[in-house]
């Protein structure tokens, strides 16, 4: 049988799981690491992915081009911040939404799509956008501003580059 335990420290509350005899003694604070609530862990949430397919008469999907441009300006693909650009990437170019409602319209039917909230979706996007930045994307962006950029861009800053360029190179 097991029954939950509650250790209280400084700033967080850990529940514990663990069996009825263990209840009796205390566990050591080291030995508590890594455990958290069953019903709090959002480990367990997938993230849809993305199947490409052979739709578009020279090979090459939307998604895929978006992709492969996110790659180019060194977006990490490991943050989730990538799946909520390429998202949101498709949907302007597509002209379904524009980035001047970006967190009236863009961030809400990106959060709905993923199950997750308009703020992390933000965060994410601008963690994705800084470290596109640090790691050599800032030469990319350049040339496809057509101009030095001197800060960092903000997050419809860069949707809108990324969008416009990827527009012109799947026109011609």
């Amino acid at each position: 049988m097991y029954k939950a335990k509650q250790l209280h420290s400084k700033r967080t509350e850990l529940f514990i799981y663990a069996a009825w005899s263990e209840i009796a003694s205390p566990m050591p604070r080291a030995s508590c690491r890594g455990m958290t609530n069953p019903k709090r862990n959002r480990k367990d949430r997938v993230m849809p992915t993305k199947t490409y397919f052979e739709s578009e008469p020279d090979g090459i999907s939307l998604e895929h081009l978006v992709d492969r441009t996110l790659l180019r300006l060194r977006v990490n693909p490991a943050l989730s911040g990538f799946r909520y650009l390429s998202y949101i990437l498709v949907e302007v170019i597509q002209g379904r939404a524009t980035t001047e409602l970006i967190t009236k319209d863009l961030y809400p039917k990106t959060a709905k799509h993923f199950d997750t909230r308009s703020a992390r979706v933000e965060r994410s996007i601008r963690t994705a956008v800084a470290n596109s930045w640090r790691n050599g994307g800032r030469n990319e962006l350049d040339q496809m501003a057509g101009y030095h950029l001197v800060k960092r861009p903000t997050n419809s800053e860069f949707i809108n580059l990324a969008a416009i360029y990827i527009r012109y190179t799947q026109e011609g």
